[in-house]
């Protein structure tokens, strides 16, 4: 390796340093979890997991929530949640029913990846409060959509985040047709929330 090609390696090498420093990697807890809500003729439902699989680096920036960062990027999620791993709390005839209607066997997961996530207010009496305007794509029974969520966020003490929000959708939307029961004497509604609730902690 001749010296000139060995100094341009090492002026992008100490180039690249700080870029790496600015953001940390997250992983969840166990704590944190998924729900799909819905309604139907007979009762409200709620199908629910915790078993979610993460790719989640936020800016170091983002633990100073000063309102000079409003409007700037958080960082980047990526999130997996497999379609077996939905409990509807009513046994396995409701699962089975949950996951022939996500069409499982062809799609097993359930995808997520935030394109952009922007601050957004930071609560100046609450602290560690603030918002984020995320963009995005989710991925269902093999339709993708983009979607737009409104997130609070929490900064917590332990250098962890809780981020908490919902969004509002009908299956048809995802070519998911709303399950039936008893000769279709039960009916589900279209229209479901997918709900979050995840806890983050930075990872050594």
């Amino acid at each position: 390796m001749s010296e000139k090609l060995a100094l341009v390696l090492l002026f992008w090498g100490l180039l690249s340093l700080p870029l790496a420093a600015q953001q940390q990697s997250y992983t969840l807890a166990e704590e944190s979890s998924v729900s799909v809500v819905g309604t139907s003729t007979m009762h409200d439902w709620t199908a629910t997991s915790t078993d979610i699989r993460d790719e989640v680096k936020l800016k170091a920036s983002l633990s100073s929530l000063n309102e000079s960062l409003m409007g700037s990027s958080i960082g980047s999620v990526s999130l997996r949640i497999p379609v077996k791993s939905l409990d509807g709390g009513r046994g396995n005839i409701m699962n089975d029913k949950i996951r022939k209607a996500l069409k499982a066997s062809a799609y097993p997961d359930i995808l997520y990846s935030m394109t952009t996530g922007n601050l957004g207010d930071i609560s100046p009496g609450e602290t560690g409060l603030f918002s984020i305007e995320t963009m995005g794509s989710l991925a269902i029974a093999g339709v993708e959509k983009k979607v737009m969520i409104q997130v609070s966020g929490r900064l917590m003490d332990n250098k962890g985040y809780f981020f908490e929000g919902q969004y509002k959708t009908k299956m048809t939307d995802f070519d998911i047709e709303p399950p039936s029961a008893l000769f279709g004497q039960i009916q589900t509604d279209d229209e479901i929330i997918i709900k979050f609730s995840l806890t983050l902690y930075p990872e050594n």
